[in-house]
This record gives C-alpha cells, sequence and structure tokens, in this order.
C-alpha cells in the first residue's frame, strides 16, 4: 500500500517542478537586467552624476568668452597712468620781410620790385570802407607769353598784424579800368594796386601773398608835393 501511495503522489511532484521552471526563468533573467544597470552605474560612478548637473560644454565656453570681452573693455576704458599731452600744430614761421627797392621773385615766373606806397582820395561815387592806398611797384614777365599777374592774391599786413585786400573798385577807378592788363614777358613794368585800409592803419606795411608764402616785402608810405 505504502508503494501504491508512493506511486501516486510522484505524478504530482512532477506538475509542481514543471510549473516552477517558467517563474525561476523570469527572475533570473530580471536579476541579469538588474545586474547589467547596477554594474553600469558602478562603471561610471561619480562622472555620469556630474555630467547630469554640469551645464552644456558649448554654453560654458561662451560664457568664458563673454566675460573675457568684459575684462579687455573694462582695462581699456581705464584712464592711462602716464596721460599724452597733445602736441601742438606747427605753426609755419613767416619768412622775414624783404626792403623796398629790391627784386625779389615771385614763383619762377614773375620778379616784383616794390617802390612805395601812397594814399588817394576816393574819386566821385566810390567810398572805401577805410581810406584807399596805392601800392606801386615794377613787375618783369619771366616767361615767354604775355600774361596776367595775379595783383588779387596780393596783401597788405600793418603794424597791428591787420590783413587788408586789394580793391577792385578803387583800383579801377583810381588808375585805369584796364589796370590789370596783360604784361609782356622780359620787359619791366611799372604797375600799381590799390588797397583798401583801415584809417588808423600807420605808415608802415608788409606787402604778401596769399598764394606765394616766400614773396614778403616792406613798405612805407611816401608823402609826394
Amino acid at each position: 500500500m505504502d508503494d501504491q501511495q508512493s506511486g501516486q503522489d510522484t505524478p504530482g511532484v512532477r506538475s509542481a517542478s514543471i510549473g516552477l521552471k517558467p517563474v525561476v526563468g523570469w527572475f533570473v533573467v530580471a536579476a541579469l537586467i538588474l545586474g547589467f544597470f547596477v554594474g553600469r552605474i558602478a562603471s561610471d560612478g561619480p562622472a555620469a552624476i556630474a555630467a547630469a548637473d554640469e551645464p552644456d560644454a558649448t554654453a560654458t565656453r561662451t560664457a568664458e568668452l563673454a566675460e573675457l570681452d568684459a575684462l579687455r573693455t573694462q582695462v581699456a576704458q581705464q584712464p592711462s597712468a602716464c596721460p599724452q599731452t597733445p602736441t601742438p600744430a606747427a605753426t609755419a614761421t613767416p619768412v622775414p620781410a624783404g626792403d623796398m627797392g629790391q627784386p625779389y621773385p615771385y614763383t619762377d615766373a614773375w620778379t616784383v620790385v616794390v617802390k612805395d606806397a601812397e594814399p588817394v582820395n576816393a574819386p566821385a561815387g566810390v567810398q572805401p570802407k577805410g581810406a584807399f592806398l596805392k601800392v606801386n611797384v615794377t613787375i618783369t614777365n619771366n616767361g615767354s607769353e604775355h600774361v596776367l599777374f595775379p595783383f588779387t592774391d596780393l596783401q597788405l599786413i600793418d603794424g597791428q598784424n591787420r590783413t587788408f585786400f586789394v580793391s577792385q573798385e578803387g583800383s579801377t577807378a583810381i588808375i585805369a579800368p584796364n589796370w590789370d592788363f596783360f604784361i609782356d614777358p622780359s620787359i619791366p613794368v611799372d604797375k600799381s594796386v590799390v588797397f583798401d585800409v583801415a584809417t588808423d592803419a600807420g605808415t608802415s606795411f608788409t606787402l604778401q601773398s596769399a598764394t606765394e608764402p616766400t614773396f614778403r616785402v616792406k613798405v612805407e608810405i611816401v608823402q609826394r608835393g
């Protein structure tokens, strides 16, 4: 009877054993998957955690460059320890004025002799701002063609360093309508030009050119009888 009972229990045990096999298999698979993830975490360690917490590498580099540019700008805007003193612009020294009665070159095209100056009365219908002063010169044309002398470039400087200019109206009315006529080559020609000067200008002047800085000659007023 015991043998029969043993024989009857054996099939049930077998059935239970067969039912447990799938369960054990799933446990094994789950254990393998869990072991894989645990192994990854253990191998990455703190670096993986830190990587998750750190900002993007490109953003970090951009921020560093921006901070460096800001520091450079701040340094450039700071005042210099030794401020530079601005260098004053050089002022040309005027050529000393020559004496009347001597020939002086006016560029390479002309030779000019300043003879003197004399006050002249204003003709009817012509009113100067101050007073008319006639300057007498002798001019030689050094070229090969008859040309006009640039009278309107001439200036008179008085003792107070005031500048006076040629009066076209006064020259035309006092000298002649064609007072600035063409001058032939090689022949010295006596010419005159009228300036409008201040009434308190005095008797001593310097005749100079607005375009030829080397031409500067003293001029004195002479009284004629």
